[in-house]
C-alpha cells in the first residue's frame, strides 16, 4: 500500500460489508452490466433534486412556495421516468413512490419553510476526508446540505427517502455523517468539535440529530483504517472477495453473473414450461422430492418406533405378571431379561460440570464422544477400559440401574399355524 491507494467512500465501504463480491464487480473487476436504476433509487434522487433547487433558490433571493417545490418535483419525475426503472417490490407502482416524494416535500416545506434557520454553506458539496492525516488513506464524500447556524455552529443535513427510521442509538453510531464531521472540521478548521449532524426521515416527517466527540470520531478513523486495510489486502484476486447473500441481491445490478444469484436470476422470468425443464430446475427438484420422501419416511419410523416400544413395555409387563422370561409368538419369541444402564448427571444438573471434569482427568472424554451413554455403558464394565480406581472415582455421579428389556428372537419350533 502506498500513496497510490484507492479513495474511498462510506458507500464503497458498505458495499465491502454488504457483499465483498459486489464490491469486487464494481470496484475492481467493473464488468459492463445494464445500468438500470432502482425505482427506490429513483424516487431518492428526484426528492435530493427538488430540495437541493429549493435550498439554491433560497440563496439566490427567491423563496419557493410549497406549490412551486412538489410543481417543480412533478416536472423533473416526468422528464426523468423511464420504464426500464426496476421496481422490485410489486406491491407498489410508480405512482405509489411518486406520491411518496411529493408529500415528503410538502411536510418538509411545513416544517422549515421559509428555511432562516440556518444559512446553507454547500449544496451537494464535496467533502474530502484525511482519516490518519498524511493523506494515505482518503476518502470523500458529498453533503446534502451544509449549514452554519448564527452560533457558529456546522450542521450537516443529510436527506433519507426510505421506509425505515433508525432509534437515536443507530443514528448516534452511523459512520457516514460522522465522516463528514471529520472532513468539515479539516476543511474549515474553526469548526473544531461544534459540528451537529442531522438525517432528515422525509417519509415520516421526522429528524433524528446527533453530536460526535472527538474520541467517538477516532474511533471511526480507526474502524475506516482497518476495513480498508482489508480490502486492499486482499488484491484484485475474485476469490478473496466471496459472496455473501441477502435479500438485497434482489436490487443487486450483478446477480446476473454473480454465482451465488445467476441462475435464481435466469429461470426467475421464465415461462412456467420452461422453467420446469431448466437442468437446474429439474435436478433440485428432484433431490427435493426424494429429500422429503425420505423426512415423511423418518416422521413414519419415529412414530412406529414409538408405538413398538410401548408394546414392549406391555410384554414386559405380561412377563412379570405370568413370572416368566420368554413369551411364544407365531415366528418369534420374546426373551425378557435382566439389562444394566447407567444414571448420571445431565445437562443442567448441579454436578454435570464436575462429572465431565471427571471423565477428562480419567482420559474418557474423547473414549465416550461426549458423553455417549451407548459407549459409556460398553466400557463401564472392563476393567481395561475403565480401571477400578477410576470407576470408583466416578460412582459419585453414576448410578446402576437394572431394568428389564425385552429383546426378539426368531423361532422355528413351529412348522404349521
Amino acid at each position: 500500500m502506498g500513496c497510490n491507494m484507492a479513495i474511498y467512500s462510506h458507500s464503497r465501504l458498505g458495499t465491502f460489508e454488504t457483499c465483498p463480491r459486489q464490491y469486487w464487480y464494481a470496484y475492481v473487476e467493473r464488468p459492463e452490466v445494464e445500468d438500470r436504476d432502482t425505482v427506490e433509487a429513483f424516487l431518492g434522487s428526484r426528492v435530493h433534486e427538488a430540495l437541493e433547487n429549493l435550498h439554491k433558490m433560497q440563496l439566490g433571493g427567491r423563496l419557493l412556495t410549497c406549490a412551486d417545490l412538489v410543481a417543480w418535483y412533478e416536472d423533473q419525475w416526468q422528464r426523468q421516468w423511464q420504464d426500464s426503472v426496476l421496481i422490485v417490490d410489486k406491491t407498489f407502482t410508480a405512482d405509489d413512490y411518486r406520491e411518496v416524494g411529493r408529500e415528503a416535500l410538502k411536510a418538509y416545506h411545513r416544517r422549515y419553510a421559509p428555511f432562516d434557520q440556518e444559512r446553507t454553506l454547500r449544496l451537494e458539496g464535496l467533502i474530502q476526508i484525511d482519516l490518519n492525516g498524511d493523506g494515505k488513506y482518503r476518502m470523500r464524500g458529498y453533503v446534502d446540505r451544509l449549514a452554519q447556524r448564527p452560533d457558529g455552529t456546522y450542521v450537516v443535513h443529510d436527506y433519507k427517502t426510505g421506509r425505515y427510521v433508525p432509534t437515536q442509538a443507530d443514528a448516534d453510531k452511523d459512520r457516514q455523517l460522522a465522516l463528514y464531521q471529520i472532513g468539515v472540521q479539516g476543511m474549515w478548521p474553526d469548526a473544531g468539535t461544534n459540528v451537529e449532524l442531522v438525517w432528515h426521515y422525509l417519509r415520516f416527517d421526522k429528524e433524528l440529530r446527533s453530536r460526535r466527540a472527538s474520541e467517538q470520531l477516532q474511533e471511526v478513523r480507526q474502524r475506516c483504517i482497518a476495513l480498508i486495510d482489508d480490502i486492499e489486502a486482499r488484491g484484485d484476486d475474485e476469490a478473496s472477495f466471496p459472496t455473501t447473500p441477502t435479500n438485497l441481491c434482489d436490487w443487486c445490478a450483478y446477480q446476473h453473473i454473480c454465482p451465488a444469484r445467476k441462475h435464481p436470476a435466469t429461470v426467475a422470468n421464465l415461462p412456467p414450461v420452461q422453467f420446469k425443464a431448466d437442468d437446474g430446475v429439474k435436478l433440485v427438484d428432484a433431490w427435493t422430492t426424494l429429500r422429503d420422501h425420505r423426512l415423511a419416511l423418518q416422521h413414519e419410523a419415529e412414530a412406529i418406533k414409538q408405538q413398538e416400544e410401548a408394546l414392549q413395555q406391555r410384554v414386559i409387563a405380561f412377563a412379570e405378571s405370568q413370572g416368566l422370561e420368554i413369551v411364544q409368538a407365531s415366528d418369534y419369541q420374546a426373551q425378557i431379561r435382566p439389562e444394566l444402564t447407567l444414571d448420571y448427571p445431565k445437562s443442567g444438573d448441579t454436578l454435570r460440570e464436575q462429572f465431565e471434569q471427571a471423565l477428562r482427568a480419567a482420559g474418557l472424554w474423547d473414549a465416550v464422544s461426549a458423553l455417549n451413554a451407548a459407549k459409556l455403558l460398553s466400557r463401564w464394565n472392563d476393567s481395561e477400559a475403565i480401571p477400578d480406581i477410576v470407576r470408583l472415582g466416578l460412582r459419585r455421579f453414576i448410578e446402576e440401574q437394572i431394568a428389564l428389556a425385552a429383546v426378539l428372537r426368531r423361532y422355528h419350533g413351529r412348522e404349521d399355524r
